[in-house]
């Protein structure tokens, strides 16, 4: 081992180690390849210390003998700290690996020279080796060596450190509430943060309870000119997740208590300049997610339960036969405000959409509904919704008309500490971004949907809304996202909040002038939508439980006004007024009870009739609804029990068409004759009863079946004899013209002139009729509404129609081949 040559010695070699080659010291050129040869020659040295060490404990090499050689190769220099931590990791290594006693003395025999020759200092070998190779190389006492580790271990691991306050000094703590009141007067915030370190190292301070001392300061300063500082010298502390958690416990202090507004906004402006996680953050407040889940859902349970026992009367002994309405509105009020609600109103109030929004869809899928049930939320999402529909309706407004001016502001903020502090980070709204229309539908649309049926206790934004709407909806040609994102809002926000509004027929016409923009099929299917898979007690657990309760009580109202209902002038103003109050924010609930009425009660229809004068267009429009979804209704036959004549409800539901047309011609028809051509080209021969009522009603063309001879002979004159030799009451001029239009064009009077005259061919060879008397009735029922068709379309080239061109009835009428060949009608 002694006569080994080293090629490459270590760096810093000693003069005892030759060169084999003789060269002298590399030129300057070759700096760069010798330091790579170094860095290999260190490693080569690594190898032949453990060697050396590997021949000691195997016996080869006497320790003394290898204590020597490690002397002359330490001196100097060489003494470095990396080679000392090779030797000594080349000791533990052997002696973790080797399993005879023998090689453990020679290992411990080593360790006792190399200290002896204080090669390796005695705190090195207690730090890496193991306590029994220590033991027999004589450097510990393994009893108090076991007994001082375990204290050690203890004091750093498990013991707490505790601060005394009475043992504490003021000084420091007042130097740092000096600091934080003069941070001002600081060059740089790096300095004051280097300031406040050294008051922590000096004094000896709890750095918790000055970090304690300094979000305090925040808390309280808030609305500052110093709060920009302030938060740098935070940033500059580079605390970490440290600073989530002394704010946490800032807020488990008030776990079960009002938790002031000033924390919260503290906890807002942290997670705006990205000091704080929310993840971090969320496990300290309270209650926690599950619970608010729990609180929740009893609270929307409750109030459906209110809901379903609504009219329900009470016939027990030990209460008065009254209605549990009384009894029912005792629902449980809505949950406490947490604290997560809290900071979510503070950043909503501050602007910060980008931060409150995901907070606000974890929420709504932790069950919670803060835009509903906590009245702070709901204010600040409602001042959200203002400032972003602002630019935009500002151009809409009609106050830029100046027909009345406003002596307050618009939109009332609220006096906010902290609003007013520096945009440190882009999450903030600006009034700037939202002039954009992509920008604004970005915003506007969850935020809405967020608010969904909240948006109802503030009509001023419903109003702005249903403008904004239809404002959207004029842009359906040059932008097809702004249309579809009206739709939705149509759809999804605003008539699932009318449900909830109060008496106000201002913002319904809002509203119907957003919507009548849509044609009838768009506004029908908008409609199904709000109606949903039930109303009244069937919303219940598949809408809003909000929206249910309304139905519930619109029911329950409009079912006790329906009892006053009488064929009297001044009964059926003042119950019109009161059915029109309702059926402002329920048509569809109010609509679905009165035809209920008519189908059981013929009697009902002329009062009824009488009292819709009062209803809202948007209500109208959705009687044009609810009609032909109760006539499609296919859970009753609309044949009595013997099968030959039709179900009465059938028949006062079409007496109730017919009448309701005649007397609001203004609203929509062509909805109804496009259902009654769908079923009629299904072979439906029963829908003739209600084309039947519509021609003889609205269109006044009445036709007899038995007639005298002076009747027959006044049919020869015009119309004005007709009438009166058939003594029928004369039909509105709004009404026929209204019908004119929707029947005398090319794609409605001719489809519909050859499905009736098919009717006869398919109740005689598809369609299910199993009694010959039945069969005669559809026969004649079929040639008295052909009639009925013919003798309107002939009459309509006597007069103009009021909005579109006038067609005659020859002009309309194709050749009989076309209609024979195409439409499959008998010549005969």
């Amino acid at each position: 081992f002694f006569g080994l040559k080293f090629t490459n010695p270590p760096p810093h070699a000693p003069a005892i180690f030759a060169y084999s080659t003789g060269q002298k010291d590399p030129p300057m050129a070759q700096r760069e390849k010798e330091a790579g040869e170094d860095l290999d020659a260190r490693y080569r040295w690594h190898d032949t210390i453990f060697e050396l060490v590997a021949s000691v404990a195997v016996g080869t090499v006497a320790p003394e003998i290898a204590a020597n050689v490690f002397a002359r190769m330490f001196r100097g220099d060489m003494a470095s700290s990396e080679l000392v931590r090779a030797l000594v990791n080349s000791i533990w290594s052997h002696d973790v690996q080797v399993v005879d006693a023998i090689a453990h003395l020679h290992l411990a025999s080593l360790v006792s020279a190399l200290s002896l020759a204080g090669l390796v200092p005695l705190q090195f070998f207690k730090r890496h080796l193991d306590e029994e190779l220590l033991e027999r190389a004589g450097l510990i006492i393994s009893a108090s060596f076991s007994k001082r580790m375990k204290k050690l271990n203890t004091d750093q691991v498990y013991r707490q450190r505790k601060y005394n306050l009475l043992h504490e000094e003021s000084e420091g703590y007042s130097k740092v509430m000096t600091l934080l009141s003069q941070v001002q007067k600081q060059p740089t915030s790096r300095h004051a943060a280097q300031s406040l370190l050294a008051l922590v190292g000096g004094f000896d301070l709890d750095p918790n309870r000055v970090m304690d001392v300094v979000l305090g300061s925040l808390q309280d300063c808030s609305n500052c000119p110093s709060i920009n500082l302030r938060l740098d010298l935070l940033e500059d502390l580079r605390l970490g997740t440290s600073l989530s958690q002394t704010l946490g416990f800032k807020f488990q202090i008030y776990s079960g208590l009002q938790t002031p507004e000033t924390l919260c906004r503290l906890a807002g402006m942290l997670l705006s300049v990205g000091a704080v996680n929310m993840e971090a953050l969320l496990p300290h407040l309270t209650p926690s997610l599950e619970r608010i889940f729990e609180n929740t859902k009893s609270h929307a349970t409750a109030t459906n339960e209110a809901s379903r026992l609504f009219g329900v009367v009470s016939l027990s002994p030990g209460e008065s036969a009254t209605t549990k309405k009384d009894l029912t509105l005792r629902v449980p009020g809505n949950r406490i405000s947490s604290q997560i609600d809290g900071i979510l109103e503070a950043l909503l109030w501050d602007r910060r959409w980008l931060l409150a929004e995901p907070m606000l869809s974890r929420l709504e899928r932790a069950g919670s509904l803060p835009s509903i049930n906590i009245a702070g939320c709901r204010a600040a999402l409602l001042s959200m919704a203002h400032f972003t529909v602002g630019p935009l309706y500002s151009k809409l407004s009609p106050s830029l008309m100046c027909f009345a001016m406003r002596s307050s502001s618009e939109v009332s903020q609220r006096d906010v500490p902290g609003m007013d502090y520096a945009e440190i980070s882009p999450q903030r709204l600006d009034g700037r971004d939202l002039s954009a229309l992509p920008r604004l539908l970005e915003v506007l649309e969850p935020l809405c949907c967020h608010l969904h049926v909240g948006i109802a206790s503030d009509t001023l934004l419903l109003t702005k809304l249903a403008r904004v709407i239809r404002y959207l909806f004029k842009l359906k040609q040059m932008q097809l996202d702004a249309y579809g994102a009206a739709k939705r809002l149509l759809e999804y926000v605003v008539l699932p909040a009318v449900s909830n509004v109060t008496v106000n027929p201002g913002c319904v016409c809002e509203i119907w002038s957003a919507i009548k923009q849509l044609a009838y099929c768009e506004r029908q299917s908008i409609y199904a939508a709000w109606r949903g898979r039930g109303i009244e007690r069937g919303a219940i657990g598949s809408k809003h439980f909000a929206v249910a309760q309304a139905e519930c009580k619109a029911g329950s109202d409009a079912r006790r006004l329906l009892k006053r209902v009488a064929n009297e002038k001044k009964n059926s103003k003042h119950v019109g007024r009161a059915l029109a109050k309702i059926a402002n924010s329920n048509p569809l609930v109010i609509f679905h009870i009165i035809l209920s009425q008519v189908e059981s009660y013929d009697n009902m229809i002329h009062p009824i009739i009488e009292s819709l004068g009062f209803v809202t267009p948007l209500a109208m429009d959705v009687l044009s609804y609810v009609i032909p979804v109760h006539l499609a209704d296919t859970s009753r036959q609309r044949l009595q029990d013997d099968g030959i004549n039709i179900a009465h409800w059938f028949q006062h539901l079409a007496q109730f068409t017919g009448a309701f047309y005649r007397a609001f011609p203004q609203a929509e028809l062509r909805a109804l004759i496009d259902f009654l051509m769908l079923r009629l080209e299904l072979g439906e021969s029963l829908y003739l009863l209600v084309l039947n009522e519509l021609l003889a009603r609205m269109g006044g063309c009445e036709v007899l079946q038995d007639i005298s001879d002076a009747q027959i002979g006044g049919l020869a004159g015009g119309e004005t004899l007709r009438h009166e030799m058939l003594a029928f009451d004369k039909a509105s001029k709004r009404a026929v013209f209204k019908l004119r239009d929707v029947l005398c064009t090319s794609s409605t009077a001719v489809p519909l002139l050859a499905l009736i005259a098919q009717q006869r061919g398919y109740a005689l060879f598809k369609g299910r009729v199993n009694h010959v008397k039945l069969l005669g009735q559809l026969f004649d029922r079929c040639q008295l509404v052909l009639v009925q068709l013919v003798s309107f379309l002939s009459g309509s080239g006597e007069s103009r129609t009021s909005t579109s061109q006038q067609i005659s009835y020859h002009g309309l009428l194709p050749s009989l081949s076309r209609l024979s060949v195409k439409r499959c009608v008998e010549t005969s």
